[in-house]
């Protein structure tokens, strides 16, 4: 499990973006009800924010998921003649 400074890190680095853009995009998706937060104590200084997906963010997930299975199907399609 990795705490959200970690993970920040990580998308950055995958998604080629400054980890500062992550941080507005993370309280953006909390405020909307995809994911919930939480502290979690740390064994050396203060708790550590953690997120877990919602039931909302789940469901939009999955949505998002099968429109891009019916995008990338259809672009084999059309790749493939």
């Amino acid at each position: 499990m990795m705490y959200v400074l970690e993970q920040a890190g990580a998308m950055a680095a995958q998604l080629q973006i400054s980890e500062g853009a992550i941080f507005p995009l993370t309280k953006r998706i909390k405020d909307e009800g995809y994911v919930a937060t939480y502290l979690r104590e740390a064994k050396k200084g203060p708790p550590r924010k953690q997120f877990s997906i919602a039931d909302r963010g789940r469901t939009t997930l999955q949505a998002v998921e099968a429109e891009w299975r019916n995008l990338s199907k259809g672009t084999n399609i059309i790749l493939e003649g």
